[in-house]
């Protein structure tokens, strides 16, 4: 009877360590990946993931994303794939460019690290993009492109319109913990 116990007791065990470590692996494999289509990121499906565990190398070229984990290296070009996923952050890819999804909705907004220099000290600063949607064109966020791209929607252009000058649209409000720009397609 003891020894029926400690059975039962082991495959519960071996069950939830199967469990634990499955979850766990995956978990892993979701923060780095390929995705080819702007739907696969809709739905969050990545192509290619990769287990960082095993990632020695994720380079990120003008024209390619190179992989390199233990025994292979696989290469992407740009005009093969739509973007990627590092570290649980996701990026499209356009012209060449990495754009970082910063929010996803009615309206795309992306950022870009870029470094500067002012008075011999270099710094960086985030700048702000946005498009329609996942496949449309990608436009440097600022009140001049949004009335160009959204000039038939008469609820933007009043929202413009009515901003105080000093206003930035690019910037991200504590106040509403979003865009401000976000908040016009609710």
């Amino acid at each position: 009877m003891t020894t029926n116990f400690y059975k039962k007791s082991l495959v519960i065990l071996s069950i939830f360590f199967l469990m634990f470590t499955a979850t766990a692996s995956s978990q892993i494999t979701d923060r780095y990946g390929i995705y080819f289509t702007a739907d696969d990121i809709k739905e969050k499906k990545i192509n290619y993931g990769f287990n960082f565990s095993e990632l020695k190398d994720l380079t990120l070229k003008d024209d390619k994303v190179i992989l390199r984990d233990r025994s292979h290296k696989k290469e992407f070009k740009h005009t093969e794939i739509w973007g990627i996923r590092n570290d649980g952050k996701d990026y499209r890819i356009h012209n060449n460019q990495y754009y970082r999804i910063a929010y996803r909705g009615h309206i795309v907004i992306y950022s870009v690290t870029k470094k500067s220099s002012k008075y011999d000290q270099s710094f960086e600063y985030d700048e702000k993009f946005f498009s329609k949607d996942l496949n449309t064109k990608i436009f440097k966020l600022n009140i001049d492109n949004v009335k160009a791209v959204y000039n038939d929607n008469k609820v933007i252009l009043n929202k413009l319109k009515n901003l105080p000058a000093n206003y930035s649209i690019s910037k991200w409000y504590e106040e509403c913990d979003c865009f401000i720009i976000t908040k016009w397609f609710e």
